[in-house]
């Protein structure tokens, strides 16, 4: 009651200043105008003195009936709140179970550690278990080292692999010679880790050693198969120039002569071989629907093959005899100009001309195998080599064109083609009125001379 005299006045200063602001703008020129700071300064006077009047506040304690009405209205609030929970059909939660304890697993059992001093093996392998220590080193010769425990000294492994587990402890160096070394994570090593030539490259280097000797041997092999070829071929040119030297020194002459014809001739007679060799078989299987007809196929289909390898095999010695006349002539002539004499106008005769060009051929072959098992030479033996399959395959098709065309022309070919010389005519029989031709006068005999005596004197 005593704060309301001080608000009432206040108020009323509150509204005197709000009116003297109103009304400033409408007072006289010679008046002085209210402003806000006066105005403050006016308040502050009004206000001061009700203030200062002011005396400290006293509270009374509260009389023991107020408080105990109190209690009573928490009471009646709290059973109404309950009793609006219990007709929501609230129910208070159940407690949560409590967890059931973890049982904490059995310690490790505890290990057994054992101490050592050095431990070497030849033969056999090492195995450090895990607690044990080795005071001293470990040295394997031709056998694993496994370190589970604690090595104190160094592991060394010479021929065999080392082995260091999650558990390992190396205070020394771990040395493995001519092996592998295989360190988990959580091993530690307190020296240097040396390794040099493991397993697998003493094996690439063993398996690189065999099979350059294997080549070496394979190689080798090939020696006996160009040496027969040799023997073969000449074998053939002897024997083809030996029973027909005639018709094999006219082809090579032909192909000497003739080389761009009989080449042209000898590949259509290439091209033309199996296509030519399946029209056979087809006229062979037609002729067998007869019984007649068999023999004929049969002998079509043997005979038409032996008449292809004939060609082409005396093609291969008609073009070795023309290698070998033109090697045999250049020999004589460089010969016969280091001697300072006429060169031999006869050619060479057919057996040594396809003696000497087939040895070429074929002898190249086996220069070739030679030259390969020699080191830094066998590309020189396979560049021979190459060269020689390639000349022998030209001279062969230009020895059967050759060989074809004189055939054709001046051999049996030709014989079969245009048929036997005419035989001379009959004489026709007489017929009456026509005289019949007068045979000629034979011709006399000589006279003998005298036996003895003088001539022109009778006996």
């Amino acid at each position: 009651m005593r704060r309301l005299p001080v608000l009432l006045g206040g108020l009323a200063a509150a509204g005197l200043l709000t009116l003297l602001a109103l009304a400033a703008p409408w007072a006289p020129h010679g008046h002085r105008p209210w402003t806000a700071a006066r105005a403050l300064a006016f308040a502050a006077d009004l206000v001061a003195r009700p203030a200062t009047a002011q005396e400290r506040l006293e509270f009374q304690p509260i009389s023991p009936e107020s408080a105990a009405a109190l209690e009573e209205r928490r009471a009646r609030r709290r059973a109404e709140a309950a009793r609006r929970a219990a007709a929501a059909g609230e129910a208070p939660a159940a407690p949560a179970a409590p967890a059931t304890p973890v049982v904490p697993a059995p310690p490790p059992p505890p290990v057994e550690a054992s101490r050592s001093g050095n431990i070497m093996r030849v033969g056999a392998d090492i195995t450090i278990e895990e607690g044990q220590t080795v005071v001293g080193d470990v040295l394997a010769v031709g056998g694993d080292v496994r370190v589970h425990g604690h090595v104190e000294g160094d592991v060394v492994a010479m021929g065999g692999d080392v082995y260091l587990e999650p558990t390992a402890r190396v205070d020394g160096d771990v040395v493995c010679m001519g092996g592998q070394l295989h360190e988990e994570e959580g091993s530690v090593v307190g020296g240097q880790r040396v390794t040099a030539a493991g397993r697998e490259k003493d094996r690439r280097v063993r398996r690189v050693v065999v099979d350059r000797d294997r080549e070496r041997h394979d190689d080798a092999r090939g020696v006996p198969g160009a040496l027969a070829w040799l023997i073969v071929s000449l074998a053939l040119a002897a024997g083809f120039a030996g029973i027909a030297p005639g018709r094999t020194g006219a082809a090579a002459a032909t192909l000497r002569r003739e080389a761009g014809p009989s080449a042209l001739t000898g590949f259509i007679a290439l091209m033309l071989s199996v296509p030519s060799f399946i029209a056979v078989a087809v006229v062979s299987v037609l002729l067998c629907i007869t019984i007649i007809g068999i023999p004929v196929a049969v002998a079509a289909l043997l005979g038409y093959p032996a008449l292809l390898g004939l060609l082409f095999v005396w093609g291969y010695v008609v073009g070795g005899a023309a290698l070998g006349a033109r090697i045999l002539e250049g020999r004589a002539a460089r010969q016969a100009a280091a001697f300072g004499v006429a060169a031999p106008a006869a050619a060479p005769g057919a057996m040594r001309a396809a003696l000497t060009g087939v040895g070429v051929l074929a002898g190249a072959a086996l220069v070739k195998e030679l030259l390969q098992m020699i080191p830094f030479l066998g590309w020189f033996g396979t560049l021979i080599g190459v060269l020689a399959w390639i000349a022998l395959g030209v001279l062969t098709m230009l020895g059967a064109g050759a060989w074809l065309r004189n055939e054709m022309r001046d051999g049996l070919f030709a014989r079969w083609w245009k048929g036997r010389a005419v035989a001379p005519a009959a004489p026709a029989a007489w017929t009456p009125g026509v005289p019949s031709p007068t045979a000629p006068p034979s011709p006399s005999a000589p006279p003998s001379p005298p036996a003895s005596g003088e001539p022109g004197r009778a006996d």
